[in-house]
């Protein structure tokens, strides 16, 4: 059995698809006899989420000064003076300082140190914030590099980006996870009206990047051009995030003026997510960026055919037929939007049933779990290297 210290700046859905991916881990982790504990940042969110976490060791740290960079003075204090955190220590997330934190206390302690960037190499997310992103590598992010014995990516493309960034890393390429659902779910009420209109669902956390407001585009040119295929679809975004771009979002869905064929349902959590994915037809997510999306991979869990960019990082179900593949351009997704409404029911229906096949196949979180605990094993001597060890 393995102890090991998760490390990350953010504990809440505030960190969006971060906690989710982290919980499911961590469950298939101790599912598979290893212990895990958490440490990371409180915010106003983490008392909420506790109870989804899978874990009896849970810390939230007070952070001081700005939110992007997650200074904690305690857990500074405790990276340096506390106790041994466990046979690995693993750090999710890069540009915030708990990424130090980690650092500090695997060299004190001397245990192996893994990075999971979690897609924040992303070419999107590393054009915005510059100056944070240049303060954080000279700080901690170049130190930390150094001292990984391992860094974790999600996808090939994100393996890459890794080995752009650190050149010298020995890399493990391992995806998120998803834990299936229960085939004999409670029957859910459905969150929009039952007019037979198929409902197109984007899940997940409000962010530019995830193309909301050019999907609200494509959407309205869908309406404006084509009276016949506007009646037969709707989408609904579901999902939280920074206020300001919130606000953005529902503004769009108002100025729409679509009425119920453009539906803001704002966050959905436990029953009222469930109720979103049972009910929905498709998924869609006109990303501009991303590591590897866990809302996607849910999404396929039941059963729906995706609407996905390349930038999802997800090309098992396009290689399975199970995804149309989209981009952000307003006119082009409209088109897309147009050609999955054209598709017969039959084909839209076999679509989610691959897309379902290829998460059970390739995207459990206890087939994830069991490659990690390998990867973990590996750094502390105890067994050989896994396949999922990337030579370039």
């Amino acid at each position: 059995m393995t102890s090991v210290h998760f490390v990350s700046f953010a504990l809440s859905r505030r960190g969006g698809g971060l906690s989710p991916a982290l919980q499911g881990l961590a469950s298939g982790l101790q599912a598979n006899g290893d212990s895990v504990s958490v440490a990371g940042l409180a915010d106003p969110d983490l008392l909420r989420d506790r109870d989804s976490w899978p874990v009896s060791s849970l810390r939230g740290y007070e952070a001081w000064g700005p939110v992007r960079l997650g200074w904690s003075p305690l857990m500074w204090w405790q990276a340096r003076t506390g106790g041994r955190p466990g046979d690995i220590v693993h750090a999710h997330g890069i540009w915030s300082w708990p990424l130090a934190a980690a650092t500090i206390s695997a060299k004190r302690h001397q245990r192996p140190l893994i990075i999971s960037p979690h897609g924040m190499l992303d070419p999107w997310i590393l054009a915005r914030g510059k100056w944070q992103k240049r303060m954080a590598w000279w700080w901690w992010v170049r130190t930390a590099g150094l001292t990984a014995s391992v860094v974790h990516a999600l996808s090939l493309s994100e393996a890459k980006a890794v080995q752009s960034f650190w050149p010298s890393a020995r890399i493990a390429i391992i995806p998120n996870g998803v834990q299936l659902p229960a085939m004999n779910m409670t029957p859910l009420k459905r969150p929009w009206p039952d007019d037979g209109r198929l409902t197109v669902l984007f899940l997940g956390r409000l962010h530019p990047k995830k193309g909301l407001l050019e999907l609200i585009s494509a959407l309205s040119l869908v309406y404006a051009d084509d009276c016949k295929v506007a009646k037969k679809i709707r989408v609904v975004i579901a999902g939280w995030g920074d206020e300001s771009y919130s606000h953005q979002v529902r503004e769009g869905v108002t100025s729409a003026g679509l009425g119920d064929a453009l539906i803001f349902l704002g966050e959905v959590f436990g029953e009222a997510k469930k109720a979103a994915l049972r009910h929905a037809d498709a998924f869609i997510l006109p990303s501009h960026g991303e590591g590897l999306p866990v809302a996607a991979l849910e999404a396929a869990s039941y059963g729906l055919p995706l609407l996905l960019t390349e930038a999802c990082n997800l090309p098992e179900f396009f290689e399975a037929e199970a995804a149309m593949r989209i981009t952000n351009d307003p006119i082009s997704l409209a088109g897309s939007l147009r050609e999955f409404v054209a598709l017969p029911a039959p084909e839209r229906r076999r679509m989610g049933e691959r897309a379902f096949a290829v998460a059970k196949d390739k995207f459990t979180w206890n087939s994830v779990a069991k490659r990690m605990s390998a990867v973990y094993a590996w750094v502390l001597g105890k067994g050989p290297e896994p396949a999922c060890i990337w030579h370039g």
